[in-house]
């Protein structure tokens, strides 16, 4: 058989799926040929599809050494930049694929991608439209120009790409998940979990897939509890890998007093809620008697990142490792507990959980059942978790002061009277996320608006109502209750931090979203100064706004039904003094409450970790 011959069975059974066979071939090409270049490059994009990224790096580097003309090195290469999170670098090879090979849509939309992974949606945009007129156009750049447009909060251009590359290839299935994103992106949360339902079906080994599509469920109106943990166990059955062979064992010492290693699992160690959520942990945690590593699947770090990672007695970034390459990672550090962040959400990696990859795990801050039979704890707080909820759990419950540790922004802004004493009519409002606000939400909320015909709704969260199919929506749902579009500020800007708290003062009422209640914007209104009025429901998320304020002594805000929603809210709005006298006062209530005890949450981590541990069964 000639080299070319060789050559062009691999490449068939590359094409196929059947990697190792053609990884074979082409190693005894290089045994022949040992500076092969296309043997060099395919090697290295088999590398690549391993997730050994490194490696791919090294093996296209050789092949553009020895040949540096051909366009597709110099894509192949980019690919496993970015999937390193080498973001600059990658956007270099794709732009020098491009000189090789101007218009290229796939390498075009590869380029595409990255930008917008720098923050550079502009320029992607830029990119990707002139890349359409230039002829042949492929689901890639289709795919990569939607996600873009939808950073540019222009959700109605990027479901169009997305329908449009899923009309040339109807399995895309970034294509299918991104149009999903854009349809919860406008509220639509509904029409995405019944797309999800014939993907997962389609796709069932796509753990990103069913992390979408388990958060998509905690958003929709309507929740059936027994298919909501029917759906949760299928998921952490799936993904269940305990018992596939891995080359580092459990660790074993089992001593109850030594000093123990905690890993932490999370995409949020940067400027994220979630990682503001569990930054007393690093702050309060006992040097002495917890060791602490980190996993990070941080792709951007920030400052909050080298403030985690300064904190931290080890630091591990995950960005391009395979689930199995972490898993023995976190074995061969010999970690004791793995805490999972916030599973659900982000680029976090439930699935690393299922492989075992510590004698005891526990997931945190996050927001229903794992499903996994191999997560042994989860975090909560008593509120959440009550006696006979109708929430079920395939973890044993660990209960803390709070769910979450707030910690207020050193520079925000104080807090200012309400704005109804200078203005003469009550104004609500919410900075939660769109895909919170429901039609059932919407209705309630303008039953409010119709209790006080004089007063005003101030919505924001970032820029998304910037983006006009997100306005045009929720106006036509108001519109729908009889609530015009001159009752309605849509705030379309996203500010910094402390300007956002700032607007708060904006504010004399905030109202909560519902099944999925507000956390991080309950927490930043209640530290304002401004009442939240919360409608509780019986799973976790629903609770999560009502568990605040019962911490800080406003259990009152908190109403059982529709009904006594609308009337807690009215109450609030016609007796501005008392709302006055609140308002002042609100911020002590916070900074006296469990919320902002960071110190003593970390002591009841530390206690409940330490328990759990004495506990674990000689099974280990």
């Amino acid at each position: 058989m000639t080299i070319d011959e060789a050559m062009a069975l691999a490449l068939e059974h590359h094409r196929a799926g059947r990697l190792s066979d053609a990884e074979a071939i082409y190693r005894q090409v290089l045994t022949v040929v040992a500076d092969h270049a296309d043997a060099l490059c395919l090697l290295g994009s088999i590398a690549h599809q391993v997730g050994r990224h490194g490696v791919a790096i090294d093996l296209i580097g050789r092949a553009i050494t020895r040949n540096p003309g051909v366009a597709d090195y110099h894509n192949n290469r980019g690919e496993a930049l970015r999937a390193l999170g080498r973001l600059d670098e990658a956007v270099q090879a794709y732009q020098r694929a491009l000189t090789l090979r101007p218009g290229c849509p796939q390498t075009s939309g590869n380029l595409v991608a990255a930008l917008t992974q720098l923050g550079r949606a502009a320029d992607a945009v830029v990119i990707g439209e002139a890349a359409l007129t230039d002829g042949e156009v492929d689901p890639v750049l289709l795919n990569n120009l939607g996600v873009a447009y939808k950073e540019r909060s222009r959700t109605g251009p990027a479901i169009a790409c997305y329908e449009r590359a899923l009309r040339r290839d109807p399995d895309h299935l970034d294509a299918q998940l991104n149009l999903c994103n854009a349809l919860r992106q406008q509220g639509r949360n509904d029409e995405a979990c019944a797309r999800y339902v014939g993907m997962v079906a389609r796709h069932p080994d796509s753990a990103p897939l069913w992390r979408l599509y388990l958060s998509c469920l905690l958003y929709c109106d309507e929740r059936d509890e027994e298919f909501f943990h029917a759906e949760h166990r299928r998921f952490g059955d799936r993904f269940a890998r305990a018992d596939a062979p891995l080359a580092t064992p459990l660790h074993r010492d089992r001593n109850p007093a030594r000093r123990l290693r905690i890993g932490i699992l999370s995409s949020d160690l940067c400027d994220h809620p979630a990682g503001r959520s569990i930054r007393a942990w690093f702050a309060h945690r006992d040097r002495a008697a917890f060791e602490l590593t980190c996993y990070a699947e941080v792709l951007r770090p920030d400052d909050d990142t080298r403030w985690f990672e300064a904190r931290s007695d080890r630091w591990r970034s995950t960005v391009g490792m395979s689930d199995r390459d972490v898993v023995e990672q976190i074995r061969t550090d010999g970690i004791d507990i793995l805490i999972v962040v916030a599973g659900h959400f982000d680029d976090n990696r439930l699935t690393i959980a299922g492989w075992r990859a510590a004698p005891l795990q526990v997931a945190a801050s996050d927001a229903a059942t794992s499903g996994l039979a191999t997560m042994d704890y989860v975090l909560l707080s008593p509120l959440l978790d009550p006696p006979g909820g109708r929430e079920r759990w395939t973890e044993r419950r660990l209960h803390l002061p709070s769910f979450f540790t707030h910690e207020p922004a050193l520079d925000a802004p104080p807090v200012v009277a309400p704005p109804a004493l200078t203005t003469g009519r009550v104004t609500f409002g919410s900075f939660n996320n769109p895909t919170k606000i429901t039609p059932r939400v919407v209705a309630l909320w303008s039953a409010v608006l119709q209790r006080m015909p004089e007063a005003r709704l101030l919505l924001k969260c970032a820029d998304r109502y910037a983006d006009p199919a997100v306005r045009e929506r929720y106006e036509a749902l108001f519109a729908a209750h009889g609530i015009g579009p001159d009752r309605l500020e849509l705030r379309p800007r996203g500010t910094p931090r402390a300007e956002h708290l700032g607007e708060y003062g904006d504010i004399d009422i905030a109202l909560d979203s519902f099944p999925f209640s507000g956390s991080t914007t309950t927490l930043e209104a209640l530290w304002m100064g401004v009442p939240v009025v919360s409608l509780i429901g019986d799973g976790m998320v629903q609770r999560m706004s009502a568990s605040f304020l019962h911490a800080v002594g406003l259990e009152w805000c908190v109403a059982q039904d529709a009904d006594d929603f609308v009337a807690i809210a009215a109450a609030l709005a016609v007796d501005l003094p008392r709302l006055a006298a609140l308002r002042a006062d609100l911020r002590r209530r916070v900074a006296g409450s469990a919320l902002c005890d960071g110190a003593g949450q970390t002591r009841a981590l530390e206690a409940n970790l330490r328990a759990a541990w004495r506990a674990l069964t000689p099974a280990y």
